[in-house]
């Protein structure tokens, strides 16, 4: 709450039902001096009792991202549920490192968001995450609003 953290801009393109890229840019605002770079790709996968689990791969490249030091690697690990047709729930369990020195890097985070339908393709996502374990785990509580527009 102290201060405006960072930008990011984004864009995901599917490529098929169940997987799309993602691309991202690290705008230099807030705490972020340099542009940043992500690549990704996403899956989704239906479980029982109407889950659905998505994972994520993405990597970070340019010093916005990666702070000057070797490559960030993020994995996302995310099961979500639908409760109706304007909200969807989420727990993110988020691990990241740098390819410079996988243990030194290493957090684990978890995020609990909510998707709230406020109009036909625009969503307000409103998100919670904590640090769980790792020596870069999330030192304070985040708070994040994200409004996705589908175009």
């Amino acid at each position: 709450a102290s201060n405006f953290s960072s930008l990011v801009v984004g864009a995901k393109y599917s490529l098929g039902a169940n997987r799309a890229a993602t691309a991202n840019l690290a705008v230099p605002a807030g705490n972020v001096d340099d542009p940043g770079l992500s690549i990704g790709i996403m899956n989704t996968t239906a479980l029982a009792a109407g889950f659905d689990l998505n994972a994520q791969l993405q990597l970070g490249l340019l010093k916005g991202y990666t702070g000057g030091t070797g490559m960030v690697v993020d994995a996302l690990i995310e099961p979500s549920k639908v409760f109706n047709d304007r909200f969807v729930g989420y727990l993110d369990v988020l691990i990241t490192s740098n390819t410079n020195s996988f243990s030194n890097f290493l957090a684990v985070n978890l995020g609990p968001n909510l998707d709230i339908g406020l109009s036909d393709g625009t969503v307000l996502n409103l998100s919670v995450t904590l640090g769980l374990t790792g020596d870069a785990k999330q030192a304070k509580t985040g708070l994040t609003a994200i409004l996705l527009r589908a175009m």
